[in-house]
């Protein structure tokens, strides 16, 4: 951009130098027309000297030819094709990505040509590790699938042994109160009668 500028004004320049030269050349040609009402006032002889000295001084004629102006600029920078489309990787973790391959600026590319070539060494470690990570898991999955299966079998199957286990206390319980009970209550009556008698005693 800065040397479309430069050129701009180059040419600028050179036009306005065109231009006042044609117009000092025009001033030059309209001089003796200005200065006629001078010579009417001035002498002969006056006049005369002038036109020996115009004699004498005549100024020598140039051809004009016709031919181009050449500027030339050595100029530093590049073309930017307004068709290019930019190319741009966008990743989390820049710093993993090494290019080893850049991209050659301004070359016409097409289907299938690379068009810059990276490191993929970390890129294949990382996948390594994400992938045992994923087998980790589906592992993990697995055997919490099978768990839950040998727990939906187990169950029913615990489920009749804890009603078996409720029925064996229910009926030590109904044996203990009919049984069990009215014996203690009688022993221990018994024994209150027994030390009763031996505190009489």
């Amino acid at each position: 951009m800065d040397s479309l500028k430069f050129m701009k004004t180059g040419m600028l320049l050179l036009l306005a130098l065109l231009i006042s030269g044609s117009w000092a050349v025009n001033l030059h040609a309209d001089l003796p027309s200005v200065c006629k009402d001078e010579d009417d006032n001035a002498t002969k002889e006056e006049k005369e000297d002038e036109k020996k000295k115009e004699e004498k001084e005549k100024p020598k004629t140039v051809e004009v030819e016709k031919k181009y102006i050449r500027l030339e600029l050595s100029l530093k920078g590049y073309f930017e094709d307004p068709d290019a489309i930019p190319v741009s990787i966008a990743t989390k973790n820049w710093g993993e990505l090494k290019v080893t391959e850049p991209p050659v600026q301004g070359r016409k590319v097409k289907k299938g040509d690379l068009l810059l070539k990276l490191e993929l060494e970390k890129i294949k470690q990382r996948l390594d590790l994400l992938n045992s990570d994923l087998s980790v898991i589906d592992l993990d999955r697995q055997i919490l699938s099978s768990e839950v299966k040998l727990a939906e079998t187990l169950a029913p199957m615990e489920k009749k042994e804890l009603d078996r286990m409720e029925n064996y206390v229910r009926q030590d319980f109904e044996r203990f109160k009919n049984v069990d009970l009215p014996f203690e209550k009688k022993a221990a009556a018994m024994s209150l009668k027994s030390y009763h008698d031996s505190l009489a005693y």
